[in-house]
């Protein structure tokens, strides 16, 4: 089996970036696959794209992606999409999900998220100072709703409620680790519900691959008996990214922060890695109930669909906000290529190769921008 994440020789790095290459010429190759299909349906537009992805959480993975796109209403331009994905990956991980978000002409923003996975995945524990040998394997069932409803109170900031729901199961764990033993939050399934306020500001020049602005979202969220959860705990999560471009060359920058207290289950603690923040380490390796975790990414065109890519992160996990220290955060870095899908919308296909720390490296293929 390939290992996308964590202590890896060069053979191994090799053989999955190799793997990673492969996908990507296969699915440049075909012009179903990079273009999917589109029309037009009630003045919108339908686009399915089946594709393939890679990384160390999921190994090869098989998708079909639909979007469909309706544009802005007049006195707002913002344009509302509904995306849902069927994955099922070489892991066995099956998952189907359904994301609208939508923009009325009276100012609103409707979106969230309906989802069921089944998704094998890996346990180290809890903590900074987790190793490599921990690593246990078991799967969660889960059945999830999340929905928001936000009005624009000045051109780019959005503010209102949001509310999550989340109905799970623990199963297959391994005999006499962790989770077998009842001893973490959350191994024994249960409901997770909660309500909170989330406030989102978004200046960008392209969601997709922007090149200016500013995105900023700050979510606080509780859940507890009150709201029907079986889990007591509360928490905020600020999510900070900048762009700028000089000449051809954009940068980016993003600040993340995850502030728990209480007692959440622990597949909601905050988590280091994966395709997204922290790539290098496998994602959930390093997870407790306080996180924060920098990145910068400097984005090189090299033709009008093809570019280059560098980045950079450090971050860590802790128990409290006052053990997260930056002289003790974890550091990653890495390069990658970028492949434009369509001329019509700054989708990217990409492939990164990243490292970590004391062994951990990642290989990445997937589409759509880490940040």
């Amino acid at each position: 089996m390939l290992r996308g994440c964590g202590k890896m020789g060069k053979t191994d790095l090799v053989r999955s970036f190799t793997v990673s290459c492969v996908a990507g010429v296969l699915l440049l190759a075909s012009p179903v696959l990079v273009h999917g299909d589109e029309g037009k349906a009630n003045g919108g537009d339908l686009t399915t794209l089946p594709f393939a992805y890679y990384t160390p959480e999921t190994e090869t993975a098989f998708v079909l992606l639909a979007i469909y796109t309706k544009p802005g209403v007049a006195p707002r331009s913002r344009p509302s999409s509904y995306v849902s994905f069927l994955t099922y990956t070489t892991q066995k991980q099956s998952m189907v999900h359904f994301y609208p978000d939508v923009y009325t002409a009276s100012g609103f923003r409707i979106s969230g998220g309906l989802g069921v996975m089944d998704y094998p995945d890996k346990f180290y524990g809890i903590g900074p100072d987790v190793m490599e040998s921990d690593e246990e394997m078991y799967t969660k069932v889960d059945y999830t709703l999340a929905a928001a409803v936000q009005y624009e109170v000045i051109p780019g900031l959005f503010a209102g409620l949001q509310v999550d729901f989340e109905d799970y199961t623990i199963e297959d764990v391994q005999t006499g680790g962790f989770l077998d033993s009842g001893s973490v939050v959350g191994s024994e399934g249960g409901v997770v519900s909660g309500a909170g306020l989330l406030v989102t500001f978004d200046s960008r020049d392209d969601i997709f691959a922007p090149g200016q602005g500013l995105y900023a979202e700050v979510a606080a969220m509780s859940f507890g008996e009150g709201t029907g959860s079986d889990f007591t705990f509360d928490n905020v999560i600020v999510d900070l990214r900048q762009f700028m471009t000089f000449g051809s060359v954009t940068l980016g920058f993003q600040e993340q922060l995850h502030l728990s207290g209480g007692e959440p289950p622990f597949h909601r603690l905050a988590q280091l890695g994966g395709a997204g923040l922290m790539r290098g380490y496998y994602r959930g390796q390093y997870r407790d109930k306080n996180m924060a975790a920098v990145q910068a990414e400097s984005r090189v065109p090299l033709s009008a669909r093809w570019g280059l890519v560098a980045f950079a992160s450090a971050g860590g996990v802790a128990p409290t906000p006052g053990e997260l220290e930056p002289d003790s955060f974890l550091t990653a870095f890495g390069a990658g290529v970028r492949f434009r899908v369509t001329e019509q919308e700054a989708i990217n296909l990409r492939v990164d190769l990243a490292w970590g720390e004391d062994g951990n490296s990642g290989v990445y293929f997937t589409i759509k921008e880490a940040f």
